[in-house]
């Protein structure tokens, strides 16, 4: 009843209220257009999406669908013998102590590692969206960089990072969980580490007891880097695992090549899904997965409004202890 009677304010709040929305969207580049439509209108129909009508994305969609498949087969996506080459004008130690450093966690540590230079043009992207303000704060780039520049953005940490907050949904000494949310879209869960911890820091002759413990945080290392993956008898290709905002900056620029750090995977080892995909997909030599330099293509891209959303992870965990028979 109250819409009805003041049905010109009304009007006028929900006009203000689209605008507001348009506002304070964040707007990322898609290559949903890789992809069957489904995939799109699930974000659209769980309400990610902003200012846009299910039936305009699916036209949306159908055309960059098609411009997408004339782009060529998945020979495209395969890495020659000029795509990898030797690195230049870096400096050694520097170029050591990052390689160092990468082979402290894996799989780098098991699996041959090394710096290449590569070229942008030939690195396939596990990640379906570009936050292209977000590229344009990670890396300060420019066209004609040297290598040791581009190897500066590269091989860097992101300058600033968004403030994660803890929150204590319930803990007692047998369960509870935690909430963790922030707006920095990189924080994620990593692999629980195991290790002997002190009981009381405070005192320095507190006994230790072993603990299990659920990091919660950015990437590491920060390096970019790729995976090169031998998907047949002759064919490799190469698959980002980290850095795609820093690479799709640097490719916008019209830089060509780039220092990488590159570990080679078997298609087996690689994480399933991985990003965006399933890992047959990525692997498999027929089929055609995006490239970084897709994001640059008008005709393939899809430009979306999404909502800003909180990057939220819950930790749960359970405690259970009972006597068992010892043989």
């Amino acid at each position: 009843m109250l819409k009805y009677q003041f049905s010109g304010q009304s009007s006028q709040l929900s006009e203000q209220s689209e605008n507001l929305a348009v506002r304070s969207t964040v707007r990322k580049l898609s290559l949903y257009s890789s992809i069957p439509h489904a995939f799109l209108l699930s974000q659209f129909d769980i309400g990610l999406l902003a200012g846009q009508k299910r039936d305009d994305l699916l036209s949306l969609w159908t055309k960059a669908n098609q411009a997408y498949n004339n782009l060529g087969g998945p020979q495209r996506s395969f890495v020659g013998a000029n795509d990898l080459m030797a690195i230049n004008g870096l400096d050694k130690n520097r170029v050591e102590s990052v390689l160092k450093l990468m082979k402290l966690y894996s799989p780098h540590d098991s699996h041959a590692t090394g710096l290449y230079n590569v070229r942008l043009s030939k690195l396939v992207t596990p990640q379906l969206l570009v936050n292209q303000k977000r590229a344009e704060e990670r890396a300060n780039v420019r066209s004609g960089m040297s290598s040791a520049e581009l190897f500066d953005v590269v091989a860097s940490s992101p300058n600033l990072t968004e403030p994660m907050t803890k929150q204590i949904l319930g803990m007692t000494q047998d369960n509870g969980a935690f909430l963790f949310t922030t707006m920095d879209e990189d924080v994620r869960n990593h692999m629980p580490v195991y290790r002997r911890v002190a009981l009381n820091d405070k005192d320095k002759n507190s006994p230790e007891f072993d603990s299990l413990s659920f990091p919660i945080g950015g990437r590491y290392p920060p390096f970019a880097n790729v995976y090169r993956i031998r998907i047949d008898s002759v064919n490799t290709r190469l698959i980002i695992n980290n850095g795609v905002h820093r690479l799709f900056s640097l490719a916008s620029k019209g830089n060509i090549w780039c220092p990488l750090v590159v570990t080679d995977m078997s298609p087996q080892e690689i994480p399933d899904p991985f990003v965006n995909f399933n890992r047959e997909f990525l692997v498999n030599p027929q089929s055609n997965p995006p490239l970084l330099m897709d994001f640059l293509n008008k005709h393939v891209t899809i430009p979306l409004d999404y909502f800003p959303c909180k990057n939220t992870i819950k930790v749960n965990y359970t405690v259970e202890r009972y006597p068992t028979i010892a043989s």
